[in-house]
């Protein structure tokens, strides 16, 4: 078996085919979510955010499938072939939630 690390190859990890495509998503959600929803609880959620979210999503998924950006794929089409829905701006929206939630519940904030 051929070692997902090779030198002369120019294709990053997540793009290589001989590494599993679960084991992709879960390295995706490891180093590049985890880098994206830091601190995210303080942004200001605005329309143009949100979309450019949902764009980075799926980019991201485009990338590891290696679809260019010439297919005629439909992004529904995308995340059936990853078997996924679309998580990280419900993501964004919980860890928001859940920091108004504590917030709320600090002593000087008590109603």
């Amino acid at each position: 078996m051929k070692s997902p690390y090779n030198e002369e190859s120019d294709k990053s990890f997540l793009c290589n085919n001989l590494v599993s495509l679960e084991l992709r998503q879960r390295m995706v959600k490891c180093y590049v979510w985890s880098v994206f929803l830091y601190s995210v609880e303080v942004w200001t959620l605005k329309i143009s955010i949100m979309n450019k979210t949902k764009a980075l999503e799926m980019w991201v998924h485009r990338r590891i499938l290696m679809i260019p950006w010439t297919a005629r794929k439909t992004n529904k089409e995308v995340l059936r072939s990853v078997n996924k829905h679309r998580e990280l701006l419900k993501t964004v929206k919980h860890r928001k939630m859940s920091y108004l939630g504590n917030i709320v519940r600090e002593s000087r904030y008590k109603i």
